[in-house]
């Protein structure tokens, strides 16, 4: 029996598992050579040179088989290439396509109008239907995790029927289209969207977030709004009636002033508007102001805005002064120096501890009670060291001892007690031993005197 088919068999088996596989005698010949070839190819792809190093596999190829194991350094570059030109056009998709810039009427993340706004926790507003569709896991403008499910903007809507009324309409016409989509009732969908599309209704939405060589080229169009349109009262805070500052969005879509949700939330950890529990959103204690309307407002109302700003500068100022009107917490003894932690529950104090803060004194005055006055007429100031806040609305502070005070006149703020006060100024006490007024021979008397009794104690320790 001849074994040479057998051999080719083999030869053939073996040159099927390998890239340009050549003659066995082939290879062994030239088998240095190909070493020194794939090392060259190797060391260009650890180089992150991709072209060359594929040109020399190929060459390498040429002059005997290539193992996969042999392929693991080029697979790595590829790798590395391929992640770098993904990273560059997002890069390039999150720039601005020309000199107007991106629109602050449009989603972050599609680049289409808002539609129906949602404010997330971070505070920058997207359109409803990224969110649905769980496009995005964290915010395209600060990076932050989106979490949870938020409502719509019930002010920023608001607006954008007013002042858009032709393209709100659309949004909704699409998010209509998504839920019955959802729905699984398809021919109503199809039904609607070709209504949508032969109306001239559609807008473009983009639902991998980055633009197309051709939208780059495109010239777009910044919105704004007419001046007829503008009415502060549209941007008016419906707790305090006043215009917006610092404008925050709770998850349930109702915004206000960031100052006035400290006095609603010091109650009942819950929207005065629509009463849903907020209990963990602020048991996160971090309320972020709502971007979109915070630059409309600055944008559009610069006039009222600094009206506005100047007010709350002074209203701040005078919650600032440590001399006048300063916040009374009527519980116990202070005293200078000495830690005095404080379980804090009732709304009163709430409210003033979270002023406290805001404000940036972390200074209140404690004093005890008085069955007449409301509380005596000397205390001592307490300076706040830290504050654990609880979700239900309790806070434990961690305080100390400051400098001591007198009352000199009493009022009320909100429920809590407040006074005008002047600081006490401890005596100073003299640097000076008192035993330096004595005589020499006295001093010298009264040290042996010490010295002599405290070695009698020393021997009779001893025995």
């Amino acid at each position: 029996m001849s074994l040479q088919p057998q051999v080719g068999d083999a030869a053939e088996e073996r040159s099927a598992f390998f890239i340009g596989a050549a003659d066995s005698d082939d290879v062994s010949a030239e088998e240095d050579h190909h070493q020194l070839i794939l090392q060259k190819a190797n060391a260009l792809a650890s180089e992150n040179c991709l072209k060359e190093a594929i040109d020399w596999f190929s060459v390498a190829m040429r002059y005997g088989p290539v193992r996969p194991e042999q392929l693991s350094t080029l697979a790595d570059c590829i790798l590395r290439n391929f992640k770098r030109k993904a990273a560059a056009q997002e890069a390039l998709s999150d720039q601005s396509p020309d000199s107007c810039g991106d629109d602050v009427f449009d989603c972050p993340n599609c680049h289409s109008f808002l539609g129906e706004a949602v404010t997330i926790a971070c505070g920058h507003s997207y359109c409803r239907r990224c969110l649905q569709r769980r496009l995005l896991s964290k915010c395209k403008l600060c990076n932050e995790a989106v979490k949870g499910e938020q409502k719509a903007n019930v002010i920023l809507c608001g607006l954008l029927d007013k002042w858009f009324p032709e393209e709100r309409k659309k949004s909704k016409t699409l998010c209509e289209v998504d839920e019955l989509c959802k729905r699984k009732r398809y021919q109503e969908a199809v039904s609607l969207a070709t209504d949508v599309i032969h109306s001239g209704k559609c807008c473009n939405h983009n639902r991998t977030h980055s633009y197309s060589k051709q939208r780059l080229t495109k010239a777009k169009t910044c919105r704004s709004v007419a001046n007829d349109l503008l009415d502060p009262n549209d941007l008016e805070c419906s707790l305090c009636m006043r215009l917006f500052y610092e404008p925050v969005t709770t998850p349930c879509g109702h915004t206000s002033a960031k100052t006035v949700w400290n006095v609603a939330w010091t109650t009942h950890p819950q929207c005065p508007l629509c009463k849903e529990s907020l209990k963990e959103y602020l048991a996160c204690r971090k309320y972020v102001v709502t971007t979109v309307l915070d630059t409309l407002i600055k944008q559009y109302l610069s006039q009222e805005y600094a009206e506005r700003t100047k007010t709350h500068l002074e209203e701040t100022r005078e919650l600032s002064d440590l001399t006048k009107n300063v916040p009374i917490f009527v519980c116990t003894m202070a005293y200078p120096t000495v830690p005095c932690p404080l379980h804090v529950f009732e709304p009163r104090y709430r409210l003033m501890i979270r002023r406290c803060m805001d404000t940036g004194t972390r200074q209140f005055g404690m004093c005890i009670n008085d069955p007449q006055k409301g509380f005596v007429d000397y205390g001592c100031m307490l300076i706040i060291r830290s504050v654990h806040f609880l979700p239900d609305g309790r806070s434990v502070v961690d305080t100390i001892g400051g400098k001591r005070f007198r009352v000199l006149s009493r009022g009320m703020k909100d429920g809590y007690s407040t006074a005008d006060i002047e600081h006490l100024e401890d005596t100073r006490v003299r640097a000076i031993m008192t035993i330096y007024c004595y005589p020499q021979s006295i001093v010298t008397h009264k040290i042996a005197f010490i010295f002599k009794f405290s070695q009698c104690e020393s021997d009779c320790r001893i025995n």
